[in-house]
């Protein structure tokens, strides 16, 4: 007897339903407030930051957040980007200075420069300083304690050279994580979302950022994933939570927009005059 086969067909036109459907529901959100409307920044506390003699090291994100610095600070507050300066060019304090160090996705380099700029005049100058490191820097292969115990040891070796220095720390920053329908098909062919694995990596590197130094954590990775409302970018990989970018936050899925950059100054300025009071 000849066997009968049966095939799951779906008509192209339904299949075209269904697509627009679920790209219709996943540009539908309502658009977000602006983060740079909420009250209580301290203005005052633009002066007091004003007063003291700070080194920040970082990429990218970092530059959005220095952007976000000058424009709120106005002719407040001197800020410089020593790149170009010799390793005895130091300005005369007070003085928010900041760089770029070392070389995205190689976060290991990041440490070095940084190190070396504290110990050529950067150390003895500053009253606090710290670095951060970038998103790309992590991808699901990173292995996240190995390097935490790499910043670690780094940051134990400049406290013990320079006392007198308050060092802070900043979590990595996050990205978008892919939605919409090409992400509900990943997920339906047990794949996941572009995104969401490297936001775990940074996630579980914050996590050791956050337990090791308590207070004097900028934590900027939950400023970007916290939408106005308080509520957080979410999501679950293996039952694994991970938090990601609030999409209103970004134009490229990374990188901060004018008012995002805006909102994280106000909390990196109001950050530094709390670890410094």
């Amino acid at each position: 007897m000849q066997k009968v086969r049966f095939r799951w067909k779906f008509p192209l036109p339904l299949l075209a339903s269904i697509y627009c459907a679920l790209l219709f529901l996943s540009c539908s959100r309502a658009p977000e407030a602006d983060p740079t409307a909420e009250r209580g920044f301290d203005e005052a506390a633009l002066d007091r930051v004003a007063s003291k003699s700070l080194y920040f090291g970082h990429m990218s994100v970092g530059y959005n957040i220095v952007d976000g610095i000058v424009a709120l600070a106005g002719n407040g507050l001197h800020v410089l980007d020593v790149t170009d300066l010799g390793p005895d060019g130091f300005p005369p304090a007070p003085v928010f200075s900041h760089s770029a160090i070392g070389e995205n996705t190689k976060p290991l380099t990041k440490f070095a420069d940084f190190e070396a700029r504290l110990e050529n005049g950067m150390g003895a100058n500053v009253d606090i300083a710290g670095m951060k490191l970038c998103y790309v820097d992590f991808d699901a292969e990173t292995d996240v304690r190995a390097l935490f115990s790499s910043y670690s040891a780094m940051i134990e070796r400049l406290r013990r050279k320079y006392p007198s220095v308050t060092f802070m720390h900043v979590t990595v920053p996050l990205t978008t994580v892919q939605k919409g329908p090409k992400a509900w098909v990943k997920r339906l062919l047990g794949r996941m979302p572009t995104g969401a694995a490297e936001n775990l990596a940074r996630q579980e590197y914050n996590e050791l950022i956050r337990s090791s130094y308590g207070n004097r954590v900028f934590d900027l990775a939950e400023l970007e994933s916290t939408y106005p409302d308080g509520s957080r970018e979410t999501g679950l990989v293996d039952g694994r939570r991970y938090y990601g970018l609030v999409p209103s936050y970004t134009a490229d899925g990374g990188h901060l927009n004018g008012a995002a950059s805006l909102m994280a100054a106000k909390k990196f300025i109001s950050f530094i005059d709390t670890i410094y009071q």
